[in-house]
Parts: C-alpha cells; sequence; structure tokens
C-alpha cells in the first residue's frame, strides 16, 4: 500500500482495519512518509522542524494524527497486532525519481484531469519540489514498511 499517511481519521485506525481483513500471519507492506525521529538542534529547530512538517502535510492533504515518526509508527503496527515490524528508509532511492518526475510532467499539456476537479500536473510539481526539500532537510522520511499479523500467543511475546 503506498500513501497510508493520506488515510483518514488516522494510520491508526487505517492499521485495525488492515489487521482485521488480513488472516492470521498474513502481511502488510507499506511506502510511506514518516516524520525524521531525529532530534537534534534545539528547541528552536525541533519547533521549526514540526511546522515544517505540519505544512507540508496541510500541503499534501495529510491527517495531522498521521505525523509521527517510526518509532511511533512501529507502536502503532503493533498496536494493531502486527509483529516482525521492519522499516526501511527508502528516501534517496524514492525522493529524487518523483520530484523529477513531477517536474516533466508540469510542463506537459496534460493538466487537471476531469475526474479530479483542481488537481494539475503543477501542483503536483510543486507539491514535489517542498517534499524534496522537506527530505533534503531531514524533516520527513520516506521508508518501506513490512509487517506480519500475529497469529498465536507466542507471537504476543514478541510485540
Amino acid at each position: 500500500v503506498d500513501a497510508a499517511y493520506h488515510f483518514a481519521p488516522s494510520r491508526a485506525a487505517f492499521f485495525a482495519a488492515a489487521s482485521s481483513a488480513l488472516s492470521e500471519g498474513g502481511r502488510i507492506g507499506l511506502a510511506d512518509v514518516l516524520g525524521s525521529s531525529v532530534d537534534a538542534g534545539g528547541d528552536v529547530r525541533r519547533a521549526s522542524r514540526g511546522l515544517a512538517r505540519r505544512a507540508i502535510a496541510a500541503l499534501m492533504r495529510v491527517p495531522a494524527a498521521n505525523l509521527c515518526d517510526a518509532a511511533q509508527y512501529e507502536a502503532m503496527l503493533a498496536s494493531a497486532g502486527f509483529v516482525d515490524v521492519t522499516v526501511e528508509p527508502a528516501t534517496e532511492r524514492v525522493v529524487g525519481g518523483f520530484a523529477r518526475f513531477a517536474a516533466r510532467h508540469a510542463r506537459s499539456s496534460f493538466d487537471s484531469p476531469p475526474d479530479r476537479p483542481g488537481w494539475s500536473w503543477s501542483s503536483v510539481a510543486r507539491a514535489g519540489a517542498a517534499l524534496s526539500a522537506a527530505f533534503r532537510h531531514g524533516q520527513l522520511e520516506y521508508v518501506f514498511v513490512s509487517a506480519r499479523k500475529r497469529h498465536s500467543p507466542r507471537d504476543a511475546a514478541h510485540t
């Protein structure tokens, strides 16, 4: 699943729904965006990073409840009944390509498809540029995630 960060009211609700839909032992794979868990630079830098994250979330229409770091993300998955959680950083492998893709399409004649009023490739390119800056400055992190739904009492001890 890509874009779990968009699910409302929260990722936690999405994870609970995914867990209820999966059979015991079933797996989930996600590509997602997390806030940086790096806590460096003092109070002013942390406040600035938080403000930038919230602005980007608003730009991308991401619910505020979905702004979390990797530790919080793993805790949400565990709470929904998932074990064997892996969170693999993928920012450098993904974000540059997305920004180039969005910029290339922004220059094309394809804009505002009829089923998405107000949407345009130029708006995607602007969002891509903002996201690229946030990723470059360590405010956001693109990750690949996998987890398995708990299927036995033995697994409960591993959460």
